[in-house]
């Protein structure tokens, strides 16, 4: 694949990538991909239909890519080869502004998202929890809610794919499969040494695979199409959103360190609320309100009644004192 031509004002086109497409730096690029990916085959192509999906400009996969692994694995070099290749169709947004703890007004930030296809956000500190309405919204089909300073506030369509690479996973509060259904994790479990001379190395391989990388992008793009943007998950991948959603599961924890489950068990919604607050605190987790505890537990199975002697959990109750210390 090869081809370029100048631009034309005539085409209303205000964007521009940095290379176009061709077959220099073949080799390059594709050994690149098998150092990044462990030589997973199946997860390469996978990766390169998501990051074609990107270069689209229409929403067909409403979920964020979690690039997740230690240091020195790829993912940064990776990702950032990606969006300088991409050009000014690239942007980034600030990785707070996807968590809880974000509580300045995050319109300004929106607004520079539109007619981008590729979003990155880089780097979340450890402990950190996914505002989940925010991704929610930055990962659907409907319209975005921005304003730029000093100007109207506006809507636009969203264009993007959005991708946090991160060496530490945001905690979900969430546990519906609606959110979940939004979090997608690539592993990136290489173990990169200083083996080669190479530095800068996404500098290196824009300057001397860029040309290759657009076409990359370019082939992910149409294998998206072809599969009707319905992608075969790899193992790796679909294993690593399992032991995420698991790992988030606040209310399971629970139930297994603080409790035991049998039909005939019964406990006092009060104290089943107050020893939840005790195992948060034991454990530095996050408190959710007893209207979400509550909820949960009903989603869960368990159901609440109130009595003339007060208000029950039923199917549920807390383990013994000697158990819980």
């Amino acid at each position: 694949m090869a081809g370029g031509r100048a631009p034309d004002a005539a085409d209303y086109i205000t964007k521009q990538t940095t290379a176009s497409p061709g077959d220099k730096g073949e080799q390059i690029w594709l050994d690149a991909l098998n150092t990044f990916f462990c030589n997973d085959q199946k997860l390469i192509d996978y990766v390169q239909q998501i990051v074609g999906l990107s270069a689209i400009g229409k929403v067909y996969l409403e979920a964020i890519i979690i690039a997740y692994g230690g240091g020195r694995n790829g993912k940064s070099t990776f990702w950032n080869s990606i969006s300088r290749v991409l050009g000014s169709y690239s942007g980034a947004i600030s990785a707070d502004t996807l968590t809880v703890g974000c509580r300045r007004n995050v319109k300004p930030e929106m607004a520079e998202l539109k007619g981008k296809r590729l979003i990155i956000a880089s780097e979340l500190e450890e402990g950190m929890r996914l505002n989940t309405s925010i991704v929610k919204q930055l990962s659907s089909t409907d319209e975005i809610e921005a304003e730029k300073k000093y100007k109207d506030p506006f809507k636009f369509e969203p264009s993007h794919t959005l991708v946090l690479y991160t060496n530490h996973l945001p905690r979900v509060g969430a546990n519906d499969d609606g959110t979940w259904r939004r979090l997608i994790v690539i592993p990136f479990n290489a173990r990169i040494e200083n083996k080669s001379d190479i530095k800068n190395y996404a500098d290196y391989l824009v300057k001397n695979a860029g040309s290759y990388i657009m076409s990359w992008i370019i082939e992910g793009a149409k294998k998206a199409i072809e599969a009707n943007y319905h992608f075969s998950v790899p193992a790796c991948v679909q294993e690593a959103i399992e032991a995420y959603r698991e790992n988030n599961d606040w209310l399971a924890s629970f139930l297994e360190d603080c409790c035991e489950v049998d039909k005939t068990y019964q406990q006092k919604s009060g104290e089943f609320y107050q020893e939840y607050r005790a195992h948060c605190g034991r454990n530095g987790e996050y408190t959710r309100s007893t209207t979400d505890f509550y909820t949960a537990l009903e989603t869960a199975g368990f159901e609440r009644k109130k009595t003339k002697t007060g208000s029950f959990i039923y199917g549920v109750r807390l383990k013994e004192e000697e158990f819980l210390s």
